[in-house]
């Protein structure tokens, strides 16, 4: 079977490869480099071209605080690329795996958020998403997957976390918030088992249990026996205002189709670091 990855750079990609490799029988394709995504001819006439069976669609405008100001290119790549992506899924009649985010809610609800909960994202990015998977639901064969701190312990904030203790001993964070953190190894295995059922739909997928990511900062460091401050600095009521203060996430959805949960964060960042 034919798998195309959109996003070559991304976190999770090394795992998914490992993954699909394991299980046999999948050939994997990535975007061309020089590929203009938001450009319907070109991109229509490269997955034709392919013909995958199944798409990962992980390619994102991530960084929050700078879709604030670059809306336009925010919204190409998570709604306009997202869209075209969902009606070659249609045309070619291939599965799609959407991977989405937990931004796409507030984050005032006091408990983890279930997937049919409203959806009420405060920030450009967070809308952009929202519509991304509005685009999806358009594919009979979809999964869409929101996830939330995603890691692997190289390129991400736990490598970020290390960085500022070694260097000088304390670390900063931008804004502070309660979610769970995702190990990118075990969301890639979930994603590969997902794929060889017919159990459409919309999941939560995170590692189990729950922190602030003060916390989880916290965590990093101990499993390193490093020795360093965590403090949150202070941010304007603009910048903070686009982050939910609440993105954890009920697992309900993974129980009731059947899918297995993923490891707790704990034993999941150990294993990482080692």
């Amino acid at each position: 079977m034919k798998v195309l990855i959109t996003d070559r750079n991304g976190i999770i990609i090394n795992y998914l490869i490992k993954e699909l490799n394991s299980l046999g029988g999948f050939d994997v394709f990535f975007f061309d480099d020089d590929l203009d995504v938001t450009n319907k001819s070109a991109l229509y006439g490269f997955v034709r071209k392919i013909k995958p069976d199944i798409i990962i669609h992980n390619l994102e405008y991530s960084d929050v605080e700078k879709a604030e100001k670059d809306q336009v290119n925010a919204l190409l790549i998570n709604e306009l690329t997202t869209k075209f992506l969902a009606e070659l899924a249609v045309e070619i009649n291939a599965k799609i795996v959407y991977i989405s985010t937990a931004y796409v809610f507030s984050g005032t609800k006091n408990t983890p958020y279930e997937v049919h909960d409203d959806r009420e994202p405060l920030s450009i990015y967070g809308h952009s998403k929202n519509d991304g998977e509005k685009k999806i639901r358009k594919c009979p064969k979809h999964f869409i997957i929101r996830t939330s701190w995603l890691f692997d312990g190289k390129n991400d904030f736990v490598s970020k976390v290390l960085n500022m203790a070694k260097t000088s001993g304390e670390v900063v964070l931008d804004y502070d918030q309660v979610g769970s953190p995702t190990y990118a190894g075990d969301l890639a295995k979930l994603i590969c088992q997902m794929i060889q059922t017919d159990r459409y739909g919309t999941y939560h997928a995170t590692n189990e249990g729950s922190c602030s990511i003060v916390d989880f900062a916290k965590g990093i460091l101990s499993s390193l026996n490093i020795k360093a401050n965590v403090t949150v600095k202070e941010t304007s009521g603009k910048q903070l205002g686009i982050h939910p203060l609440n993105i954890t996430l009920s697992k309900n959805s993974l129980i009731d189709r059947g899918f297995s949960l993923l490891p707790s964060w704990e034993e999941s960042l150990t294993n990482s670091l080692k």
